[in-house]
């Protein structure tokens, strides 16, 4: 009888040395763009979707790295202190690693960077924890947002909490009147569902840059607040 593949045993072992060699080559690239190009920015991103970094790096012709590994080993390549810095000053970037940020490396000058990136700026769906921005109520009757979709997803849009039934052709509506959120609102998971499914951008897809490094010299770009946020895994 032939052996079965889910009694197979998976050597940690093997597992871990792969893990290992992706971290390292992590940090040569890192330091590696340090020695290609002139700056080196902490950025802190919010909302992105899978397209912005695309399209930002096209408006920047290209001149510019990303880097979006967890921030410990960002501080790694860059050094903690300056016995371990790869480059001069450069360790007081890792300062400012945590959250939801990363390393852009350019060789263009500031203010093009400033001024692309403030640009660059976009409406996005709203995600789980954003703040509602208005009040949105839909109306009884045929679900707009549902037309042409099949009847099988009246039941997503009723666990969405949308009081939904099937008419006689199969078009999805709603039976009273449905408060998706309230201005003020912290939104749910499902809330900011269905805010997408109606179509409606509450939230906002932008990089704002914290800190610089260019040839030696460290610049704090924004005011940081007193305590820092925890690691972003």
């Amino acid at each position: 009888m032939p052996k079965s593949k889910r009694a197979q045993v998976v050597h940690t072992s093997k597992v871990q040395k792969k893990g290992k060699d992706r971290k390292t080559k992590i940090i040569q690239d890192i330091q590696k763009a340090i020695e290609s190009f002139e700056s080196c920015y902490v950025f802190e991103y919010f909302n992105l979707p899978a397209r912005f970094i695309v399209d930002l790096r096209l408006a920047l012709q290209g001149d510019v790295r990303f880097f979006m590994p967890k921030n410990s080993l960002s501080r790694v390549a860059l050094g903690h202190d300056e016995e371990s810095e790869f480059a001069e000053n450069i360790h007081k970037l890792s300062e400012d690693l945590f959250g939801k940020r990363g390393l852009m490396f350019t060789s263009l000058p500031h203010s093009r960077i400033m001024e692309i990136v403030k640009k660059s700026t976009r409406e996005a769906p709203a995600v789980c924890g954003e703040v509602a921005s208005e009040t949105v109520q839909i109306p009884a009757g045929t679900l707009e947002a549902a037309k042409g979709c099949p009847a099988s997803m009246e039941l997503q849009w009723r666990d969405l909490g949308f009081p939904t039934c099937l008419d006689d052709d199969g078009r999805i509506m709603l039976t009273n009147i449905h408060t998706v959120c309230t201005v003020g609102d912290v939104l749910t998971s499902k809330q900011a569902k269905a805010l997408k499914l109606l179509g409606m951008n509450m939230g906002v897809a932008k990089l704002d840059l914290i800190s610089m490094w260019k040839k030696g010299t460290y610049s704090l770009l924004v005011k940081e607040p007193e305590a820092k946020g925890e690691e972003e895994e």
